[in-house]
């Protein structure tokens, strides 16, 4: 750990709100880091002061002796109880990212399927980048959601799963088709600027063909390493901000016809 403590991680670590894990990497940057120990004392003070005044505040309470749990647990049930409109933006909240990337990944294979002719690896005459573009901004709604989350934040919840699972297959899926996108733009590419030629199409469609063939393989060690780096990381702040810039880089191919 190179980077000294915040004040996020100096709070968790005098409230003991750490794991195991964590505590100890923080141990070891304090153990060489005066600044961060100076840091943690003035944190650890800080606590101390806002208990010892809260403790003093309890004690000069004088409540009725009529106010019983029996008699406000009633009222204080009321004000917890959430209004609909809460429910549905909560549910919305914990599951919208997971609907947003299973969204993307059908629309992904719809526009990977009805644009991409095999076994050549081309693009149809009358294909449109609107389902996979579509699919990247579907993908872009959970990523955006969870980039923030901090790096000690250690919940797997089942559905950081299925979220991090749907991104890297729809990634994957939306690799393809930009594999079949960039063949066709180094065609068009080769044929306006190549050598005015008899043998010029079957130079093109050779070139295509070796251009699939390495970034087919690109591909499969992206998509490799990439699974195998979000298992490890899953729901941590470098798994959001690996899915991030691959869904930024997959944007910005599927733009890059509309700007040559």
């Amino acid at each position: 750990m190179n980077q000294h403590l915040t004040e996020n991680d100096l709070s968790n670590y005098t409230l003991n709100m750490l794991t195991d894990a964590d505590r100890e990497v923080l141990d070891r940057h304090l153990q060489i880091c005066p600044a961060c120990q100076a840091a943690l004392a003035k944190e650890t003070q800080q606590q101390a002061e806002l208990q010892a005044r809260f403790d003093a505040d309890i004690a000069t309470l004088n409540p009725s002796s009529r106010m019983t749990f029996a008699a406000i647990a009633p009222r204080l049930l009321k004000s917890q109880r959430p209004s609909s409109f809460h429910a549905y933006l909560e549910l919305f909240r914990v599951y919208g990212p997971a609907l947003a990337a299973a969204t993307g990944v059908i629309l992904a294979v719809a526009g990977l399927f009805r644009n991409v002719t095999w076994p050549a690896v081309g693009l149809q005459q009358n294909h449109s980048l609107a389902l996979p573009f579509t699919a990247g901004i579907m993908f872009s709604v959970p990523v955006l959601s969870h980039y923030g989350q901090n790096a000690l934040q250690r919940r797997t919840l089942a559905w950081m799963w299925v979220v991090s699972i749907t991104l890297w297959l729809g990634t994957a899926v939306l690799g393809l088709y930009e594999i079949a996108l960039l063949r066709e733009m180094l065609l068009r590419a080769y044929v306006r600027f190549g050598p005015p030629s008899s043998l010029l199409l079957q130079q093109a469609q050779a070139l295509g063909s070796w251009g699939v063939f390495f970034m087919g393989a690109l591909w499969v060690a992206v998509v490799i390493g990439g699974g195998e780096f979000h298992y490890r990381h899953v729901g941590q702040r470098a798994s959001w901000r690996l899915f991030g810039l691959t869904v930024l880089v997959q944007l910005g191919l599927l733009v890059l016809p509309l700007l040559i």
